[in-house]
C-alpha cells in the first residue's frame, strides 16, 4: 500500500497529484474521462484554503480561476457530448449530429442523468411550442419554461450541425435562439430558460 504524507506536499502539487489519482480512478472504472466538475471542485476548495490576502495570494487565486475556466471549456477525449438539431432525422439519441435530439431538454436531461456533459445545439429557434418543461407560477405570472438547466451540464449554441470541435462554432452566423412564453400576458418570448426549479430566468429570448 502506498501512503501519501499530504502535509509535506505543496498546495499546487496536491492539486496535480489529486488530479492524477482521479484520472487513474476513472481509467480503472472504465469511465473514459476525468470528471471536469470533480477537478473544478478540488480547485475551488483550494481557494477557500488560501492564506492571508497578499499580492502572491491574489496571483494564485487568479491562476486557479483561469485553470477552472480552462478545465470547463477544454474539449477532452471521451468527454460526453450530446447533440441537438431540430431538423435531425436519425434515431434521435443525441449521439451525433445525424442522430441528434430534436429538443434541448432531452439532451440536458441525458447529460445530467449520465453524470455530466456538454450539450451542443445547432442553429434554429427552440420555442415553448416545441420545448416544454411545465408551467410555473411566480409573482402572478404563469410561465412556461422552454428548458430547465441542470447541474454539471454546459450548453453551447452556434453550430451549423457538422462541427467536431467546440472552437468551430460561430454564433454570429449560426444563431441558436431559446424562446419561451408568459401565459398571463400573452407576450411571446419571455422567460425562455429556467435555471432553477422555482426561479425562471432569462430575457425576451436568449442566444446560446
Amino acid at each position: 500500500m502506498i501512503r501519501i504524507n499530504w502535509s509535506r506536499i505543496t498546495l499546487s502539487s496536491r492539486i496535480l497529484l489529486g488530479a492524477g489519482i482521479m484520472l487513474l480512478t476513472s481509467m480503472l472504472s472504465g469511465q473514459g474521462y476525468t470528471s471536469k466538475w470533480t477537478r473544478v471542485d478540488a480547485l475551488a476548495k483550494s481557494l477557500a484554503n488560501g492564506e492571508a490576502w497578499t499580492r502572491e495570494e491574489a496571483a494564485r487565486r487568479l491562476q486557479v480561476k483561469e485553470e477552472i475556466i480552462d478545465i470547463l471549456y477544454e474539449q477532452e477525449s471521451g468527454y460526453p457530448i450530446y447533440y441537438v438539431d431540430s431538423g435531425a432525422t436519425g434515431i434521435r439519441n443525441g449521439s451525433s449530429w445525424q442522430n441528434a435530439f430534436t429538443k434541448i431538454q432531452d439532451a440536458v436531461d441525458a447529460a445530467h442523468n449520465g453524470g455530466e456533459g456538454w450539450v451542443w445545439v445547432a442553429a434554429g429557434s427552440y420555442t415553448y411550442q416545441t420545448e416544454t418543461r411545465g408551467w410555473i407560477s411566480i409573482d402572478g405570472y404563469t410561465l412556461k419554461g422552454v428548458i430547465q438547466l441542470l447541474p454539471k451540464v454546459m450548453l453551447f449554441g452556434g453550430f451549423a450541425g457538422n462541427e467536431t470541435l467546440l472552437e468551430q462554432r460561430d454564433p454570429s452566423v449560426n444563431t441558436t435562439i431559446i424562446q419561451g412564453w408568459v401565459g398571463s400576458t400573452g407576450d411571446a418570448g419571455l422567460r425562455g430558460v429556467d435555471d432553477h426549479a422555482q426561479r425562471p430566468a432569462g430575457a425576451q429570448a436568449i442566444g446560446v
